[in-house]
């Protein structure tokens, strides 16, 4: 039902990310583990505040990927760095996920090679905690009286085009349960939807409207 704003909804519920990078060229085993660590959590710092000043966050997640590849190629792996406490561990998780990263994409690996890292990328996250609403669901589908109006609409029509008397519907009379057959037009306050011939809906739960679309109207 809220088609129209479904973005704008989408942004006030979903997480806010802030999207960082650190470079840094040469092999796992000889990055200085406890630097990188503080300079990545410097990194962090930088966002927190920002993130939390949101309203609704309620939490801050890291997510971090090393850019790596075996030493004399040309491409990298996005590898995930485990969530350790202790980055020269995590490092070394990190080694592991990328051989077996490797061998998925490519169908092999080399245990035996050195790898090295070009840079470390990390999602600071804010997590926004919600819950899809529901609704109670009525026993009866007839939604005859949420019918407002009848007027011609045009719909396509065995190849071409036809004018058929269609029932308007009053979006905000409709409540989850309700059921009908297209053709028909349905105005909620801010957008408009048809029904072609043949098309079921059915508003449910969630006030989201669920279509069956008739099989003429994939020919």
């Amino acid at each position: 039902r809220t088609a129209s704003v479904f973005c704008a909804l989408g942004e006030l519920q979903s997480d806010l990310r802030v999207s960082q990078i650190h470079a840094l060229a040469g092999r796992v085993e000889h990055v200085p583990a406890k630097q990188l660590s503080e300079q990545l959590d410097r990194m962090v710092n930088s966002a927190r505040s920002e993130i939390e000043a949101v309203p609704g966050v309620q939490g801050i997640r890291i997510e971090r990927q090393a850019e790596m590849r075996y030493v004399g190629q040309v491409h990298e792996l996005p590898t995930p760095i485990p969530d350790d406490a202790d980055m020269e561990v995590a490092l070394q998780g990190a080694v592991q996920a990328f051989h077996a990263l490797h061998r998925q994409r490519y169908a092999f690996n080399m245990l035996q090679k050195p790898v090295e890292m070009l840079a470390v990328r990390q999602e600071v996250v804010g997590t926004r905690a919600w819950d899809v609403p529901s609704y109670e669901v009525i026993e009866n589908p007839d939604a005859t009286k949420a019918v407002k109006a009848r007027r011609k609409v045009c719909f396509p029509s065995n190849g071409s085009y036809a004018w058929i008397d269609t029932p308007i519907y009053d979006g905000e009379r409709l409540k989850p349960g309700h059921a009908f057959q297209g053709p028909a037009i349905i105005e909620e306050l801010d957008t408009t939807i048809a029904l072609q011939p043949g098309d079921k809906l059915r508003l449910n739960r969630y006030q989201i409207y669920e279509i069956d679309v008739a099989e003429a109207a994939h020919g």
